[in-house]
């Protein structure tokens, strides 16, 4: 649905086409319901924000956030593709196929369609949606696409990752405007054509209308690229990643402003909820930091799962500018922003809805959940009340690393032992969010407890889905594109 670039009447024209469409769908309950606003940070540690970290420059997103509820125990899974289905559907990925691993561009691999989307869930209740940025659930057929899956317009991404400038992804291109490739952006970096959709999508949207928007940038995921004069903000940082790094994550809180002030100008801000979160922990290997906390991308390690977060709204929270630290799941999202909506659900997810904790400062509404479970590597994780226990090896990166002071190959803050054959480790997250001390042998009762809890858990996951890769998915038979429709559809 998006038009060309810095062109906007053919965007808004074709939009009000999907309004004409969204009119003959069921309303949603409430009679004003609230426009939604999902902003995901791609690889952004725990320590790559200014209200974890002095030295990051965010001033936008901080904004927010003080003026919001800074949620302190959100938690993700380890990599993208995972995440980016847990929120959209409400099911842990161990339920979706989703379990092990990333969607590689030429292999059959997607979210299936025997689950409901957030957005075609909002779609269905009058919601006009959008997504701009990076897609990663699956490009093997249209069926898998997002404008199949509930969005009316889409404009970024269909795999993983793509150069910032280029949109190259390997030897393929990857931008797409709704189902066309489009190569008008080439040499805008992501980050600013993100935005730039983003608000071409709000000006063409009738304020009266409840509009949900999925905003996932790439920033500040690999290649690492900004444009200089953000960069050039941190020219006092001597390690070249960090110093790139945080460079694309001011370059995504400029952008978060940008997005702010059109949002107020247009009379969106008045009614919306506006939610932050990243898709998992900092890449230590390319500049992202998740100090104090044990572990980095890739991991089940605290750091590699716990993610800065937060949800902003002007009129629709009974109590801002404070730290919530109860437990909230990436599934939650599904049942929460649904709640938040005024629609109702039934199906039998994961998720939780967390509006009551969030608006109100109350109790969070889940008390344990799955950090993953990967019968394919033979490791798994679950959180119970204040304990974690971890079955296998939680992950490589396995130090605590603090924030590259030189080029040097990097170090890690606090040495941990020895990666040892144990095969289960417990941890009091509560009084021990940094996983230092593993009480395994100090408290075995209670890890035969939660093995039988885990048990439990494993008894309704579903194999990871692990197609073999397809030669004629890749963009040499497409022209040099990565191009959906050589698979078969509806799954």
């Amino acid at each position: 649905m998006f038009s060309q670039r810095r062109s906007h009447h053919s965007m808004a024209t074709m939009l009000k086409l999907c309004w004409l469409a969204v009119c003959a769908v069921v309303s949603v309950r409430s009679t004003n319901p609230p426009h939604i606003v999902l902003i995901v940070a791609d690889d952004l540690g725990w320590n790559d924000v200014s209200w974890n970290n002095n030295d990051i420059k965010t001033p936008n997103l901080q904004d927010l956030a003080n003026n919001g509820v800074i949620l302190n125990s959100s938690y993700v899974m380890p990599v993208c593709s995972p995440t980016r289905g847990a929120l959209l559907t409400g099911y842990y990925p161990y339920h979706l196929g989703l379990q092990h691993g990333i969607i590689q561009g030429n292999t059959p691999t997607f979210l299936t369609t025997k689950k409901s989307t957030l957005s075609e869930k909002l779609h269905e209740n009058g919601y006009t949606t959008h997504m701009v940025g990076k897609w990663h659930l699956g490009m093997c057929n249209w069926t898998y696409t997002p404008t199949s899956r509930g969005f009316d317009s889409f404009g970024g991404i269909l795999g993983g990752a793509a150069g910032h400038y280029d949109y190259m992804s390997g030897k393929g291109f990857d931008f797409y405007i709704d189902r066309q490739a489009n190569r008008s952006f080439t040499g805008h970096h992501s980050t600013e054509t993100y935005t730039d959709l983003a608000i071409q999508a709000i000006k063409g949207q009738d304020p009266n209308t409840p509009m949900f928007l999925y905003l996932a940038y790439q920033a500040p995921h690999t290649p690492l690229e900004t444009d200089p004069q953000y960069e050039t903000e941190y020219s006092n940082v001597v390690n070249d990643k960090r110093r790139t790094f945080s460079g694309m994550v001011t370059q995504m809180d400029n952008s978060v402003g940008r997005i702010r002030a059109v949002l107020e100008e247009r009379g969106f801000m008045d009614n919306l909820v506006l939610v932050f979160t990243s898709d998992n922990g900092g890449d230590v290997d390319n500049g992202g930091n998740n100090y104090p906390l044990r572990g980095a991308k890739g991991t089940y390690w605290e750091g590699g799962v716990r993610t800065p977060a937060f949800v902003y709204s002007k009129t629709h929270l009974d109590i801002t500018g404070y730290t919530q630290s109860g437990m909230v799941h990436a599934v939650d999202w599904y049942p929460t922003l649904l709640e938040v909506a005024g629609v109702s659900q039934n199906d039998n997810i994961d998720g939780v809805s967390q509006w009551g904790m969030i608006k109100s400062q109350g109790a969070s509404a889940r008390t344990e959940f799955v950090y993953n479970i990967d019968e394919v590597d033979g490791t798994s994780a679950i959180r119970v009340g204040r304990y974690k226990l971890t079955e296998g090896n939680p992950g490589g990166k396995n130090d605590i690393f603090d924030v590259p002071l030189t080029n040097r190959r990097r170090r890690a803050a606090k040495r941990t032992r020895k990666r040892t054959t144990v095969k289960y480790r417990l941890f009091d997250i509560e009084a021990d969010p940094s996983e230092k001390t593993d009480l395994s042998r100090k408290m075995s009762d209670l890890v035969d407890q939660l093995k039988d809890k885990l048990a439990i858990f494993k008894s309704s996951f579903t194999p990871a889905y692990l197609p073999a890769a397809e030669p004629k998915g890749k963009p040499r038979h497409w022209g040099g594109v990565w191009t959906p429709g050589w698979c078969a559809g509806d799954q």
